[in-house]
C-alpha cells in the first residue's frame, strides 16, 4: 500500500515539474488600423476656360503610408459658374476667374484655390477708394487694345479683379457722384508663385467734401428709450473733440473726462467720413471670429463713491460703440447713433475682469458736435 502512494505521489511531481517548465503562450498584439492625418488636393492651376481636368485627393495616414481616396471624398466649389466638380474630381472650367475647391474625408478637410485663365493672361486687381473708403458697385472697364470692353463693378470695400487680360490697358473707372478716372498699366501672363497685377483708383466727388477740421464741443444724449435701462446719473454726457480731415476720412479724438486706457493708449478715438452736406462716423466694430470681439469708439471712466467695508472704489466705464450718421455744415454737425451705450463696473481696472451692469441698444442715441 505505501509503495503505491509513493509512486502516486511521484506521478503528481512529475506532472508539477512538467507544468512548470513548460513556456506561457505570447499574447497576439492587437491590429492597428491606421487613421488619416491629413488630405490634399493635387491638380493642373490654372486651367483654361472649356478644360476639363482630373483633380485627386491624397489622404497621409496616421503610419505614414497615403493612399488615393479621390472617389471616396466629397467634393465642393464656392463659385460653380465659374468652375464646376462632380463628386469623381473631375474640375471644369467655364469661364476666366477662381473658385475655392474643398474636399471633406474621414472628417478631414483641404482646399485650393483653382484659376481659370485663357493661355498667357494674367489677372489685373485693385481697390476703388474714395480717401480710405472703399466704393462699391464702381465700374472698372478695359477701354483700349485687344480687350477693350471687358469690365467689372467692385464690391464690398472696393475690391475688384479682371480675369484673363495682358499687356498694355488702358482702364476706366467711374461711379456716380464721382469724378472718372483713367490710368495705363502692363498685366503680365500668369507665373508662379502667382502675383497679379495691381492698380488702385482714388476717386475724387463731383461735390468736394465738407471741410470739418477744428475743435468740438461735443453731446451725448441716450435714446429716450433708455431711461429705464441706463443709471439715471448718467444723463447727458459732455466732451472736447479734435477733429482733424485728410481728404474726407475724419479722426476725432474726445478729451475732457478720463478715458480708460488699453496697451498704454487711451480709448477715446474713433473715425468718419466727411461728405458734401453730411458724415458718417464709426465708433468701434465687431466681429467675429470663433469668439466675439469689440473695439470701442471710446470708453470713459465714471466717477462713482467708495463702496464696501474697506472703501474700495467701484470703477465703473461707460462704453460707445456703433454708426453714427447725420446732416453737417461748416460749423456743426448731428448724428444719430445706432449703436450701444453700456455701463460696465471693472474694481480693479479698466484690463482687469468687468462685469455689465447697464445696457442700452437703439438706433437714436443723439451725438452733436458744435464749433
Amino acid at each position: 500500500m505505501t509503495r503505491k502512494i509513493i509512486g502516486a505521489l511521484c506521478v503528481l511531481g512529475l506532472l508539477a515539474t512538467c507544468r512548470k517548465s513548460e513556456t506561457p503562450a505570447s499574447p497576439t498584439a492587437p491590429t492597428v488600423t491606421p487613421t488619416v492625418a491629413s488630405v490634399l488636393i493635387n491638380g493642373p492651376n490654372p486651367i483654361q476656360p472649356g478644360e476639363t481636368r482630373q483633380f485627386s485627393v491624397i489622404a497621409r495616414l496616421s503610419d505614414g503610408t497615403t493612399q488615393d481616396v479621390t472617389s471616396a471624398a466629397t467634393w465642393r466649389t464656392s463659385n460653380a459658374t465659374t468652375i464646376s466638380v462632380t463628386p469623381s474630381g473631375l474640375v471644369t472650367a467655364t469661364t476666366a476667374g477662381e473658385a475655392n475647391i474643398s474636399v471633406t474625408y474621414q472628417n478631414r478637410f483641404a482646399s485650393l484655390i483653382v484659376l481659370s485663365l485663357p493661355s498667357e493672361t494674367g489677372i489685373l486687381t485693385g481697390y476703388v477708394r474714395e480717401s480710405t473708403f472703399g466704393i462699391t458697385n464702381a465700374r472698372v472697364e478695359i477701354v483700349d487694345g485687344q480687350f477693350a470692353g471687358k469690365s467689372v463693378f467692385t464690391t464690398g470695400g472696393g475690391l475688384y479683379r479682371i480675369y484673363g487680360v495682358a499687356g498694355d490697358l488702358q482702364v476706366r473707372t467711374s461711379a456716380p457722384d464721382y469724378v472718372a478716372q483713367t490710368a495705363q498699366i502692363n498685366v503680365p501672363p500668369y507665373a508662379t508663385p502667382r502675383r497679379d497685377q495691381t492698380l488702385n483708383f482714388d476717386l475724387a466727388p463731383v461735390i468736394p467734401a465738407l471741410s470739418l477740421g477744428g475743435n468740438y464741443r461735443v453731446t451725448l444724449t441716450p435714446s429716450a428709450s433708455c431711461a429705464t435701462k441706463l443709471p439715471p446719473d448718467l444723463g447727458t454726457r459732455q466732451y472736447i473733440a479734435s477733429v482733424t480731415q485728410n481728404g474726407s476720412a475724419l479722426t476725432i479724438v474726445l478729451a475732457g473726462p478720463e478715458f480708460a486706457t488699453s496697451s498704454g493708449k487711451a480709448i477715446n478715438q474713433f473715425g468718419g467720413r466727411a461728405k458734401s452736406n453730411a458724415v458718417e462716423l464709426t465708433l468701434g466694430n465687431s466681429y467675429y471670429y470663433y469668439y466675439y470681439y469689440y473695439s470701442f469708439g471710446f470708453v470713459e471712466r465714471l466717477s462713482r463713491p467708495p463702496v464696501g467695508q474697506w472703501g474700495f472704489s467701484s470703477t465703473s466705464y461707460l462704453t460707445a460703440i456703433g454708426k453714427a450718421a447725420g446732416p453737417a455744415s461748416a460749423s456743426n454737425f448731428s448724428t444719430a447713433l445706432n449703436g450701444t451705450l453700456t455701463v460696465v463696473d471693472a474694481p480693479n481696472g479698466w484690463n482687469s475682469r468687468r462685469t455689465t451692469v447697464n445696457s442700452c441698444r437703439a438706433t437714436d442715441h443723439q451725438l452733436m458736435f458744435v464749433r
